[in-house]
């Protein structure tokens, strides 16, 4: 199978349109005046922009299990302590705030 075969039978090419053309649309007015920015998580030199915030979970950054320090945001469901953006566990933490 040739390279171009591939790409075809695959469906990059059809992926790709698509992606292009949710990417040139300009944002609507409503969209622009309601923006909300989300907490980045996961930064680092071979990720400058991270990972946008989950809004269904907790906004705490937590450590991840291995030798290399990095952080990403708690995967626990949200809707306790301070505005209900934390889990249970962190809303204790954050309880006095």
């Amino acid at each position: 199978m040739s390279p171009d075969n591939a790409s075809a039978y695959f469906g990059r090419e059809q992926r790709k349109t698509i992606n292009m053309a949710i990417d040139t649309q300009p944002p609507t007015a409503s969209a622009q005046s309601h923006a909300v920015v989300l907490r980045r998580y996961g930064k680092w030199a071979g990720n400058p922009k991270g990972f946008p915030e989950d809004i269904a979970f907790c906004v705490e950054k937590v450590r991840a299990s291995g030798a290399w320090p990095h952080y990403h945001q708690c995967n626990r469901k949200r809707g306790n302590g301070p505005g209900g953006l934390y889990c249970k566990q962190h809303a204790k933490k954050h309880a006095a705030e």
